[in-house]
């Protein structure tokens, strides 16, 4: 027991001398920079009532994890989203049974007070769903699957905005 408490603290010695330090760690930025940060929606490309919908999963899936995203904050994080569904399971009947919701977000960072652009990319969510033939099932089906890509999208942009003030 002594002697693997020794090695963990070796091995964390060696890290701190290595220059690591973990990505949520703190830093001169802070995590008051990316909390209330605002977010706003640019572009959409939907079927439907789709888009707003997903818009809103990710916009609350960003509330809960960094606060309210509409308030002043030193910076805003532009998105571009695109939701497509493909077909990709069809039964006997030749009817689609199973579905792939596809989300793509495209994302700025920009500095609030100049507009400047700090950071850029794109980050992708695939859900699949099985579609059942009553319609509520199919409608409650689709929901959910939007519901969990969003949450996977909002993940995946604060990390990547978490890593641009970490290489900051």
């Amino acid at each position: 027991m002594i002697k693997r408490a020794l090695t963990i603290a070796v091995l964390t010695f060696g890290l701190s001398a290595c220059g690591f330090t973990p990505l949520h760690a703190p830093n001169t930025v802070g995590m008051a920079s990316v909390q209330n940060m605002r977010v706003d929606f640019v572009k959409t490309t939907a079927l439907g009532a789709t888009g707003d919908k997903v818009e809103f999963l990710i916009r609350q899936s960003l509330n809960e994890r960094i606060g309210s995203t509409t308030s002043a904050s030193p910076y805003t994080l532009s998105l571009s989203t695109r939701v497509s569904r493909e077909a990709i399971g069809v039964r006997q009947d030749d009817v689609a049974a199973r579905f792939d919701l596809r989300l793509r977000v495209n994302y700025k960072l920009l500095d609030s007070a100049t507009g400047k652009v700090l950071d850029t990319g794109n980050v992708n969510a695939v859900s699949t769903y099985g579609a059942p033939n009553d319609p509520y099932g199919r409608t409650t089906a689709q929901s959910d699957a939007e519901r969990r890509a969003a949450r996977e999208i909002s993940d995946m942009l604060l990390l990547e905005v978490a890593t641009y003030f970490k290489r900051q």
